[in-house]
């Protein structure tokens, strides 16, 4: 379920705080052992009612838990 906030704003709000992260294709991989991320479904203006219909940021739709190493190994594929 998103969080009906923007996800650089929540990314900022982490750095703010000193966390630590890295981008990935889908969201921000965090050293503490999170990661925030979106897959892009809901829209900016869901989050901001004065984003226009073709704005580009990102809501957070999801946090996933685990060691850091675990986030951001290669794809196994």
């Amino acid at each position: 379920m998103p969080t009906h906030r923007l996800i650089d704003d929540v990314v900022a709000e982490l750095h703010a705080r000193g966390l630590t992260s890295t981008s990935c294709d889908i969201g921000h991989d965090f050293h503490a052992g999170f990661s925030v991320r979106s897959m892009r479904v809901p829209e900016a203006r869901e989050a901001d009612p004065t984003a226009g219909e073709d704005d580009p940021r990102c809501v957070v739709e999801g946090v996933s838990v685990a060691p850091y190493d675990y986030l951001v190994r290669p794809d196994d594929a």
